[in-house]
């Protein structure tokens, strides 16, 4: 869609119907005031949102219960006990220490099969490279045997052919 001056225009977004939205002017003028207050950083401390927060209790929270399966009547953050810190850091270095230990364990288990790997790998080697020579001589040795053959009846047919030769000699004289 284009307006008269060639801009392209937007489409409309207008939705035909009854709104779900209130009415009332006032609550788009509530909408764009909260909007920039969300902008805005909050000037409350924290400890006031924290009493806030313990002085009005959640609205599941029927006569001093929780609805739900637990009791909330008593709970508040000094119910949660402090985090030793310290020792936190020991359990996490001790696991990472018996982490590291596991796998240097794996990793002698694997340079273990590797070498073991590595000879079987070599000792099948050595014994294909040993049978191929062996074929390989063999090869040799009958094509040896073959040529010596060949020059053999080479040496036969040529005496043959001189023996008919003379025997034309004596039968023409």
């Amino acid at each position: 869609m284009s307006s008269p001056s060639g801009t392209p225009q937007q489409p409309s977004m207008a939705v035909e119907g009854p709104s779900l939205l209130p009415s009332s002017e006032s609550s788009d003028a509530a909408l764009e005031t909260q909007s920039d207050e969300n902008l805005q950083p909050s000037a409350v401390p924290v400890n006031a949102v924290i009493e806030a927060v313990h002085d009005d209790p959640p609205d599941d929270i029927v006569d001093g219960s929780l609805v739900g399966d637990r009791d909330l009547s008593n709970a508040s953050t000094k119910d949660i006990p402090l985090l030793d810190w310290i020792e936190f850091e020991s359990e996490y270095k001790k696991a990472l220490t018996e982490a590291n230990e596991v796998e240097d364990k794996l990793v002698l288990e694997f340079e273990k099969l590797s070498k073991t790997f590595v000879f079987w790998a070599e000792a099948s080697a050595q014994h294909d490279n040993d049978r191929a020579w062996k074929r390989l001589k063999t090869r040799e040795r009958y094509v040896q045997l073959s040529e010596q053959k060949l020059e053999e009846k080479k040496k036969h047919y040529i005496e043959v052919v001189q023996a008919f030769q003379n025997a034309l000699k004596l039968l023409g004289a």
